[in-house]
C-alpha cells in the first residue's frame, strides 16, 4: 500500500489559508487515490481513508471532502492545490472520460515528475559545490592576488596593451545587448495570445523538443478520452471553449472550429501548429470508427509518455557535462586573468 501522504499547511493570522501542494504531495495523493479507487472504494471512502493516513495537512482533505459533499467535481475541490495542467486533465476526464484512469496516469506522470527532479538534484550537486570553491578562488583573487599584479604591471613598461579596460567595456557591452534582448523578448511574449507563445515554446533550442513531446502525449491522451466518450469534433470544440479564455485549450478549440467552418482538412490544421502530433492526421484518415480511433489514440499517447521520458532523461544526463564544461572554461578565464597582466609586464621590462 501507498506510503502516507504528507501535506503541508500554512496557518496566518489565525485562519487557514489555501496553498499548492507541492510536486510530491500531489503525485502521492493522486497514486493512492488511483489505487483506492482501482479496488473498488468510492471516492467518499478514499478520502475520508487519506485523512486519516495523514500525517499533515488533514485540513486540506477535510475542505476537499466538504466541497464534494456540496456537490463540486473533484477538479473543482482541488483546483487550489493541483497544478493547471493537472486540473484541465482531471476536468476533461469528468465531463467525458474515465476519471479513475486519468488519476492514476496522473499520480504516475507526477510520480515520474518528481524522479528526475531528485535525480537532477543529484546531477546538480557536485557541479553545484564546485562552483562555490571557485567564486572562493575567484574572491581570493581578486581581493589578495590581483592588486599584487597591479602592482608588480605598474613597475615594468606601460609599452603592452593594456588589455583590461578593453575587456570591461566589452561585457558591459555584452550584457546591455543582452538586457535589450531580453526586454525586447519578454514585451513581445506578454502581448502573446496562448497559441503563439506554446508555439514559441516548441521552438526554443533543446528545451522545444521536449515541450512538443510533452504537448503530443497531454493532447493525444485527452482527446483519446473525448472520443472514447463519443464526441465528435464539434462538439470538443464546444467542450474546449468552456475553459478560461487565456487558456491554450480554449483557444485551441476556438482555431479547430474556425477552420472546419472554412472547410480546411485536418491536415492543414494539424501542420498549423508544431505542438499538434502529425500522427494525428494519418490516424483520422484510417477510416477508424469511434472506439477504434479512440483506443489508437490513447495507445499513440501512451507511447508519446514514454518517449517523452527517455528524452527528459537524456537531456538530465547531459547537465553535468554541460556544467563541467562551463566550469573548465571559468578556470581557464582565471588563468587568463591571472597570467596576461604578469606576461604583458614582462614583456615591458624585456
Amino acid at each position: 500500500m501507498s506510503k502516507p501522504v504528507k501535506f503541508q499547511k500554512k496557518r496566518q493570522s489565525g485562519f487557514y489559508k489555501a496553498k499548492r501542494w507541492r510536486a510530491k504531495e500531489q503525485a502521492a495523493f493522486f497514486r493512492f487515490l488511483g489505487d483506492m479507487l482501482s479496488s473498488g472504494f468510492s471516492m467518499q471512502q478514499c478520502l475520508k481513508c487519506l485523512g486519516m493516513m495523514a500525517e499533515k495537512g488533514k485540513d486540506d482533505i477535510r475542505l476537499v471532502e466538504s466541497k464534494l459533499a456540496e456537490g463540486s467535481a473533484l477538479s473543482e475541490a482541488l483546483k487550489d492545490k493541483i497544478d493547471v495542467s493537472a486540473y484541465f486533465q482531471l476536468s476533461i476526464a469528468e465531463k467525458h472520460g474515465d476519471v479513475e484512469k486519468s488519476i492514476r496516469q496522473l499520480g504516475a506522470c507526477l510520480e515520474r515528475r518528481v524522479e528526475q527532479q531528485d535525480r537532477l538534484r543529484g546531477v546538480l550537486l557536485y557541479p553545484t559545490i564546485l562552483f562555490g570553491f571557485l567564486a572562493a578562488v575567484f574572491a581570493c583573487m581578486k581581493l589578495f592576488l590581483m592588486p599584487e599584479l597591479k602592482q608588480f604591471e605598474a613597475g615594468g613598461n606601460d609599452a603592452g596593451l593594456d588589455w583590461q579596460p578593453l575587456l570591461k567595456w566589452g561585457i558591459l557591452a555584452l550584457t546591455l545587448i543582452l538586457v535589450a534582448y531580453l526586454a525586447r523578448e519578454v514585451c513581445w511574449w506578454s502581448r502573446q495570445k496562448a497559441l503563439t507563445r506554446h508555439h514559441w515554446y516548441c521552438e526554443l533550442p533543446l528545451f522545444g523538443r521536449i515541450y512538443r513531446q510533452y504537448c503530443y502525449y497531454y493532447l493525444s491522451f485527452n482527446l483519446g478520452m473525448f472520443f472514447q466518450s463519443g464526441l465528435d469534433f464539434r462538439e470538443i470544440c464546444d467542450l474546449l471553449r468552456q475553459f478560461e479564455e487565456k487558456t491554450l485549450l480554449y483557444q485551441l478549440g476556438e482555431q479547430i472550429d474556425l477552420f472546419l467552418n472554412q472547410g480546411k482538412s485536418l491536415n492543414e490544421i494539424v501542420s498549423s501548429y508544431p505542438f499538434m502530433p502529425r500522427e494525428l492526421s494519418t490516424l483520422f484518415a484510417s477510416g477508424e470508427t469511434r472506439d477504434e480511433l479512440s483506443t489508437s489514440l490513447l495507445v499513440y499517447s501512451e507511447a508519446a509518455y514514454k518517449k517523452l521520458v527517455r528524452r527528459i532523461d537524456g537531456l538530465i544526463s547531459l547537465v553535468q557535462p554541460i556544467l563541467f564544461l562551463v566550469i573548465a572554461l571559468i578556470i581557464i578565464g582565471c588563468y587568463l586573468a591571472m597570467l596576461l597582466p604578469l606576461y604583458s609586464s614582462l614583456g615591458g621590462m624585456y
